[in-house]
């Protein structure tokens, strides 16, 4: 276990330092935080995406997206949905779907999230945490999502 708090505490502040607007402090606190509830009895994550701004959004799961020791959606591609101002995502796996929501805020564009469902592997997964969208300037206009925090089920 403290193998995997090490790997996540390393993973987490690596996703951000070396792409604009990444604020130092939430990376801190999204380590503390997973340290934290990885003693605690649950288990890390991060989520990376790249997102195309369409209608609707939509992209692709990233390398280095995990649930604990475990790659997360390998390949996957996800769509969004929004409803009253919160975003529901939801990740198309071979193994399954999960959808979580948020409601991303600031100028930074972060928020909480949460697990709203799950099918196949990812059923009956309960976990929170914290997102932070970094934009690109382009046509269509892209970006990089960061989704770090904990699952348990």
């Amino acid at each position: 276990m403290t193998l995997l708090v090490a790997v996540a505490a390393v993973a987490i502040t690596s996703c951000g330092g070396d792409e604009p607007n990444t604020p130092p402090a939430a990376d801190r606190s999204a380590t503390a935080t997973a340290t934290a509830s990885a003693e605690a009895g649950l288990t890390p994550v991060i989520i990376r995406t790249h997102i195309t701004f369409r209608a609707p959004p939509v992209g692709e799961v990233l390398g280095g997206s995990f649930i604990g020791d475990a790659a997360f959606c390998p390949g996957g591609r996800f769509s969004d949905r929004f409803v009253r101002g919160t975003v529901f995502k939801t990740f198309r796996c071979r193994n399954g779907r999960l959808t979580i929501s948020f409601n991303p805020r600031g100028p930074i564009k972060s928020g909480p999230w949460k697990v709203v469902s799950g099918s196949g592997r990812f059923e009956g997964l309960r976990g929170h945490g914290w997102m932070v969208l970094r934009a690109q300037q382009g046509a269509p206009p892209e970006g990089r999502e960061t989704f770090t925090g904990t699952v348990g089920g």
